[in-house]
């Protein structure tokens, strides 16, 4: 009479364990495929971006201004009221529709800060915009919800910025026109890329920052927080981390997507792409320390004036990243 054998302990545990090592081996093939798929979308969305600003200069025979600061027609008082180079070229995306009825020159109006007024209820629906080429598919905080109407900042957010320059020296001032990229308070044209357009950034990622940390001193997140302050310039440019942390506030960068804010839609090549520092904004200018990050390991996603888009590694000199950002400064260094 034969007698039937089944598995004893041990070799189940044998089985069980060898499976357990197959998994471990698959599981982070599966995460860098998954990641590889969504820098891919990274890289689309940033090409998408790119080509509306070429369709954008065509038809308006250049580039959309940054528009940090609003200036009404019938007064020469200084309105928080600009309008993103996103909103601009929303045409260009085949979103046009979206803002149908907004006056961009209507700086009384149509307030993208400040107290609310009848007329900006247009604009709070807006702010919730479902657009998905707005958003890296990598990040991982959440969005933020369409804030009241009585509250005073619009939500919905955005990862994608627009290039003001090197922020170094002289040009780290939005406000005063000195920057030297390619968007600026005034309107510029790609024919300003003398540099050429293969060799100047447009567009990179910043990580959002939306929500507060569980401690301002955690490293994975030193590059997300901002620190507003006071002081001069000298202040800031050159931070002692350390000193720096009971400063950190929360600026909302990357929202809203409306706002023409630098800490809100812009970046400069003043930090090294995902640099571990705290970006800086001085209250009452809009000095362009801000810089370019994001959740692909190692690498931020960068759109340059010919409509092309590419990877760059986080530890690219700082003297090509800050070169390439400029338009007109001589070099002809690519971030290849």
């Amino acid at each position: 009479m034969s007698r039937k054998h089944g598995f004893t302990l041990v070799e189940l545990l044998v089985v069980i364990a060898i499976i357990g090592v197959l998994i471990g081996l698959l599981l982070p093939a599966v995460q860098a495929a998954r990641e590889a798929a969504r820098r891919m979308q990274c890289l689309n969305n940033v090409k998408q971006w790119g080509l509306a600003l070429m369709n954008y200069s065509e038809a308006r025979r250049g580039l959309p201004q940054f528009t940090s600061w609003g200036r009404s027609a019938s007064s020469s008082q200084v309105y928080d009221t600009g309008y993103s180079i996103h909103a601009r070229i929303l045409p260009y995306i085949e979103q046009g529709a979206f803002m149908v009825g907004i006056d961009f020159g209507d700086y009384d109006n149509y307030r993208v800060w400040g107290n609310k007024t009848a007329l900006n209820s247009a604009l709070y629906e807006k702010c919730g915009f479902p657009c998905p080429t707005l958003w890296c598919p990598s990040e991982d905080q959440a969005k933020q919800a369409l804030q009241p109407r009585n509250e005073n900042l619009y939500a919905n957010n955005v990862n994608y910025m627009f290039c003001t320059g090197s922020g170094v020296g002289a040009a780290n001032n939005l406000n005063d026109g000195r920057n030297d990229g390619a968007f600026r308070f005034k309107q510029t044209s790609l024919a300003t890329m003398t540099d050429g357009t293969s060799n100047t950034m447009v567009i990179s990622e910043a990580r959002m920052q939306l929500s507060a940390f569980t401690s301002a001193s955690d490293e994975k997140n030193m590059d997300r927080l901002s620190v507003l302050g006071e002081g001069t310039v000298a202040d800031y440019v050159d931070p002692d981390l350390e000193a720096m942390k009971a400063s950190v506030s929360l600026t909302h960068r990357g929202s809203p997507w409306l706002a023409g804010r630098h800490y809100a839609t812009g970046y400069s090549a003043y930090a090294s792409p995902n640099a571990k520092v705290p970006d800086v904004w001085l209250r009452g200018s809009e000095l362009l320390f801000e810089g370019a990050s994001s959740n692909h390991p190692g690498v931020v996603v960068v759109g340059l004036g010919d409509g092309s888009a590419r990877v760059v590694s986080d530890t690219v000199a700082s003297t090509v990243w800050r070169a390439t950002s400029t338009t007109s400064g001589g070099e002809t260094t690519r971030i290849d």
